[in-house]
């Protein structure tokens, strides 16, 4: 059901960023990559709370080609992915020395690697923020379907994160100017 609920939503960025004209149909091929790749994903890490490498790496990579290609700033796509990684990197660094166990996984560092790798250095916080608030409202939400909610439980931040980096592109012409 989570996942119906996201597919919807990567659906309504689309449509609304189209709908305004802020989406750039010229970056329509590399739109459906980090779509789909987004999705699959999320699909995963609902399935599993896993972001296999095999899939997180590779859009790093297809991220920096599409900065490239596309003649966007390679070095901002190179920095958005080194300051992704270690953010959420150091978090679970940190989070795992304090606690002692696993808050959050690598797995969602090198995903938030590939979004800074698409989204570019600048619009960092803007997807952790909404990455974050949508993990907030969803614990809110399903807090308050539960009476008591054990401190043990675990929500995937991938596709939460992936929704923030698949919005902050469809509408990354909007937040960068």
């Amino acid at each position: 059901m989570l996942f119906a609920a996201l597919v919807v939503a990567f659906a309504l960025a689309l449509l609304i960023a189209d709908r305004f004209a802020i989406f750039e149909w010229r970056l329509a091929g590399a739109t459906f990559v980090l779509g789909i790749g987004m999705l699959i994903l999320s699909w995963i890490d609902l399935d599993r709370f896993l972001l296999p490498d095999w899939l997180t790496l590779p859009l790093i990579a297809f991220g920096l080609i599409q900065a490239w290609w596309y003649g966007a700033s390679i070095s901002e796509s190179i920095i958005g992915a080194i300051v992704g990684y270690a953010l959420l990197a150091g978090l679970h660094y940190f989070w795992k020395l304090r606690i002692g166990r696993e808050g959050i996984g690598l797995g969602d560092a090198k995903l938030f690697a590939a979004g800074g790798a698409w989204v570019g250095m600048y619009n960092i916080p803007l997807t952790l923020l909404l990455g974050s608030g949508l993990g907030l409202m969803l614990v809110l939400v399903s807090g308050l379907r539960r009476a008591e909610r054990p401190s043990t439980s675990y929500i995937p931040f991938g596709p939460l994160l992936s929704l923030a980096i698949w919005s902050v592109w469809c509408f990354k012409p909007v937040f960068s100017s």
